[in-house]
């Protein structure tokens, strides 16, 4: 089925605000579960170097499609959400049977912590740093372990759907402090970096890819 919609032009202005923004990324981050590392030294260590690569690759895209998508929500009629620009994860993000491998690659553990913070989002603004653990969310505590990231993303989508600012709790460096989400509009667009060299930027009505 053919997906239709009638803002054409709107979508060209995304694509190529976020083309101006990342033409320079050429490769695709990888967002299959990692695979397990080999029992050689060297090949072990090329398979960390790739993988760590991918994640920093991924993390460059989200900071950069997050502007984009929050500074252009004017522009998407009514393909836009409140959201704060936030990614979360913990070494289960990955599947089962790879706790470990995810904390030697990033040392996780456990608790959920912000892996990505869009640049010029909500959560930028309250000081959300990428490895803060988060405490609590609107005052509930976030638990630990499988499905605690899945939790706390209904939580954090609980809260930015009523429109409200709202606390929450991290742990950075041994120290805990509570800073104030504020939920803004979003355009609701996915968008991901395509495995080519070519620069080039393209949508099919629902994901931008570059």
């Amino acid at each position: 089925m053919t997906r239709a919609w009638a803002g054409l032009p709107v979508r060209a202005a995304l694509a190529g605000l976020l083309l101006a923004s990342a033409a320079c990324t050429s490769t695709a981050p990888d967002r299959t579960p990692p695979p397990r590392l080999s029992a050689d030294p060297a090949t072990r260590d090329a398979q960390l170097a790739t993988l760590r690569s991918r994640e920093a690759e991924g993390r460059r895209l989200m900071r950069v499609g997050e502007r984009v998508l929050f500074a252009g929500a004017g522009l998407c009629g009514d393909r836009v959400g409140p959201a704060t620009g936030i990614l979360l994860w913990n070494a289960y993000s990955a599947g089962s049977g790879r706790e470990t491998l995810m904390g030697t690659l990033f040392g996780l553990d456990d608790a959920v912590r912000v892996r990505s913070v869009g640049d010029g989002t909500p959560a930028s603004e309250a000081g959300l740093r990428p490895g803060d653990t988060l405490v609590a969310v609107g005052g509930k505590p976030v638990g630990a372990g499988p499905g605690a990231v899945r939790a706390a993303i209904l939580d954090l989508r609980r809260l930015n759907k009523a429109g409200q600012p709202y606390p929450v709790t991290v742990r950075r460096g041994g120290e805990t402090s509570t800073v104030t989400l504020a939920p803004r509009a979003r355009c609701t667009y996915a968008y991901r970096i395509a495995p080519t060299k070519d620069v080039n930027a393209w949508t099919d009505g629902w994901t931008i890819t570059v």
